[in-house]
């Protein structure tokens, strides 16, 4: 009996229950400010806090899937937004009401075929795949 356990744990892998982040809006088009004027809102959906330290969120490109960013530092409280954005909030060129946790240049949203995927870690090194986000034409 021992034995079929351990072959079927072999078979068949436990898989931990993946974080519950997911990109909850993404300001692709610009604002009336900028047409730079883009950022990602990430949801935590559980009911634990999550450090996205490591995370990557990458995007389609004519050359397949490339890394647009890498988040350095930042935990997600449950029930609660994290904001990238290629701008600060009080930058003239920015339409934000809230502060983001990040800004970046690196954002760079294309205005269709757009498609990101958000990986815990690096899509390098195997991390796995958290939440995809597709606007219909990017797949």
């Amino acid at each position: 009996m021992r034995i079929l356990i351990l072959a079927l744990l072999a078979v068949c892998p436990l898989y931990a229950q993946s974080p519950s982040i997911v990109f909850s809006e993404i300001m692709w088009m610009g604002s009336s400010a900028s047409s730079a004027d883009e950022w990602i809102e990430l949801y935590n959906a559980g009911s634990t806090q999550q450090n996205l330290r490591g995370w990557t969120i990458t995007r389609l490109t004519s050359q397949g899937e490339e890394a647009m960013l890498t988040i350095d530092e930042g935990i997600i409280e449950p029930g609660q937004a994290f904001l990238i954005a290629n701008y600060a909030a009080d930058h003239a060129n920015s339409r934000l009401a809230s502060t983001p946790h990040i800004v970046s240049a690196a954002l760079s949203l294309p205005n269709n075929k757009l498609q990101l995927s958000l990986y815990a870690g690096s899509p390098k090194d195997g991390a796995p795949l958290i939440d995809m986000a597709d606007d219909g034409s990017g797949m």
